[in-house]
């Protein structure tokens, strides 16, 4: 369940050592009640233990974080498939099983099998969008190369059984006038079948989070404003604005700075008191002081439009009793110290591989 206030400040990395032999005890015992006296489980278990235990005990303080990450993650999804699959009545046999990992590579690592598994699970996710729109995400993985060269792209990819099952990418975006790094997170899936277990969430944790909370990167992106998607990033800490059209589908720039969101009055507070203000009638274009909270039946209904004309951004978007609630705030980030620096070239959704799913 989300929190009711955002997070505020960069907080300290989780405790990956804690949570992967949290992990890693629960996939024994879950090996041993689905797979009882199976050699090649045996030996995924073994396996697992002693990658475990080279990471705790790496005497490179820097790789042994690294690594211990990369581990902790990569069980922790290994059993969200498994309880994925269990669901759909499906079992994943310890020889594919170990074929699964979580793993971090570079654009030029891709090969032609992981771009075309990418697009794929991307057609699948945006079948119900405008032609148009979806051809032109598919179609901007075949530059991922061209990208490359400019720049440099980074994946995380977990793979279940051998297969893409969830990935994302971050491209470096520059610098900002503090020399911040931004990172331009975009093509955010998850294979169809996949969705809806838990296993998005982790891996958001394990890519977004971490490139946001630990390496304390401004990340920037695009989404689709007019569904749950967006509301899910805004109240992940993300604030929304200039909205825009790309071939059909109304979008909406994003963007997650840690740091800066202690000079965001609504991250700060909570439903009830969001839900408090507009049924007092604190509705958009009422106040006098910068900060609007608006209450619509429907997403649609939001007035992107009108709070992006009056120099607004989105700090909060949830819904809550059937309707829909907005939080729009004066852009201060140009005057905070804590804050981005809406001064850099903004992206308008001219780049459709930045769109997050």
């Amino acid at each position: 369940m989300i929190k009711d206030r955002i997070p505020t400040e960069q907080n300290s990395s989780p405790d990956y050592q804690a949570l992967a032999i949290q992990a890693l005890v629960s996939l024994e015992e879950r090996m041993r009640t689905d797979f009882p006296d199976n050699p090649v489980g045996a030996d995924f278990l073994s396996d697992l233990k002693k990658k475990t235990e080279d990471a705790i005990s790496s005497r490179d303080a820097s790789s042994n974080e690294w690594h211990i990450r990369n581990v902790a993650v990569g069980l922790r999804l290994i059993l969200n498939g498994l309880d994925i699959a269990q669901k759909e009545g499906e079992v994943i046999n310890p020889e594919d099983l170990r074929k699964s990992k979580f793993e971090v590579l570079n654009g030029y690592d891709l090969g032609s099998e992981d771009v075309a598994a990418m697009k794929k699970i991307c057609a699948g996710n945006f079948a119900d969008r405008p032609d148009g729109f979806a051809q032109a995400v598919v179609e901007k993985f075949d530059h991922i190369a061209e990208v490359n060269e400019q720049t440099s792209i980074t994946f995380y990819i977990f793979r279940l059984a051998g297969e893409i099952a969830a990935f994302n990418s971050f491209t470096d975006d520059g610098e900002d006038r503090e020399g911040r790094h931004y990172q331009k997170f975009g093509a955010f899936h998850v294979a169809g079948k996949l969705r809806g277990g838990g296993l998005g969430k982790n891996f958001m944790e394990a890519s977004l989070d971490y490139e946001a909370r630990d390496l304390g990167n401004i990340i920037v992106a695009e989404c689709s404003r007019n569904e749950d998607i967006a509301m899910s990033y805004i109240e992940r800490g993300f604030i929304g604005y200039k909205p825009f059209e790309y071939k059909g589908e109304p979008g909406l720039n994003i963007e997650l700075d840690i740091k800066g969101n202690s000079i965001w009055r609504g991250k700060k507070m909570t439903r009830p008191e969001i839900i408090a203000h507009t049924k007092r009638g604190e509705e958009l274009g009422s106040g006098d002081d910068g900060f609007f909270a608006e209450e619509v039946a429907d997403v649609k209904d939001v007035s992107f439009e009108r709070a992006d004309q009056k120099g607004l951004v989105l700090t909060r978007y949830f819904r809550e009793g059937g309707k829909v609630y907005a939080i729009f705030e004066e852009d201060i980030r140009a005057r905070s110290e804590d804050g981005g620096d809406p001064s850099r070239e903004e992206n308008t959704g001219q780049d459709p591989v930045a769109w997050v799913f």
